[in-house]
């Protein structure tokens, strides 16, 4: 309980309309996440438009890079 879901790399059609098939699904995956009492769901990378449809809100994504010394 309280862990959190997220999505990658979803591909939406955006000349469909407000059901367009790729909408639903990220709509019905955000519900099966609840169903299974995630207290997140991330959207992770990008700021598409979609994302913001369902809530979104924007935040820093930060890069580190380890590497061994030698």
């Amino acid at each position: 309980m309280g862990g959190a879901a997220c999505r990658y790399n979803a591909a939406v059609d955006s000349e469909g309309g407000n059901l367009a098939p790729g909408m639903v699904l990220v709509g019905e995956d955000i519900r099966r996440a609840i169903d299974h009492g995630c207290a997140a769901f991330d959207l992770l990378k990008g700021d598409y438009q979609y994302k913001y449809r369902f809530g979104a809100t924007a935040r820093a994504v930060k890069r580190l890079i380890v590497t061994r010394p030698g």
